[in-house]
């Protein structure tokens, strides 16, 4: 296996680190990987050059991988949902193409026990999924429909969470005809 595919492997690695900061720094950088790899994402500074190693500064991840990627984190969330929030973070920088469907899956799946950190990163990974996608993404989302659990988010105590839930409630209706 090349440097810098070990580079990426342990990056995955400390993504369930139990050092709180190695975690976060790992998320960091694998949200910063997936936002190279986005085409509808222009950095404004030397971010990449700065916060990544030079092994994962060399890394091109294809769409398989970055699909893997998802999946991934995913799964994490899945396993780890008091840490949601942070694996979302990462997960709103894919490219919507890949993100779009394993996430509304997901949302249908175990969405309404996200608690109110996880599901507002979560809609916001969703949002910029269908601003950077617009009318690509429209047959997946009358596939997977999350108005009920948007519907809930909206009703909830925290005020940024039920109006982002709102705002991406009539997104989602307005692009699918709704």
């Amino acid at each position: 296996m090349s440097r810098i595919m070990q580079a990426w492997e342990a990056l995955l690695r400390d993504a369930i680190s139990t050092d709180y900061d190695k975690q976060q720094n790992a998320l960091f950088q694998i949200g910063l990987i997936l936002q190279r790899h986005n085409p509808h994402v222009v950095p404004d500074s030397d971010i990449y050059e700065e916060s990544l190693s030079r092994e994962l500064l060399r890394l091109t991840l294809n769409e398989t991988r970055q699909t893997d990627t998802v999946i991934y984190l995913l799964q994490l969330v899945k396993n780890h949902p008091k840490q949601a929030d942070s694996f979302f973070f990462s997960l709103s920088n894919t490219q919507p193409k890949i993100l779009i469907e394993p996430l509304l899956t997901l949302l249908q799946e175990i969405g309404a026990k996200l608690n109110t950190a996880a599901a507002y990163q979560a809609l916001i990974a969703l949002e910029g999924a269908i601003r950077n996608r617009g009318d690509a993404i429209i047959p997946t989302l009358k596939v997977h429909d999350i108005s009920a659990l948007l519907n809930d988010w909206a009703g909830r105590k925290d005020d940024l969470l039920a109006e982002k839930a709102k705002n991406v409630d009539n997104r989602i209706k307005k692009l699918i005809g709704g």
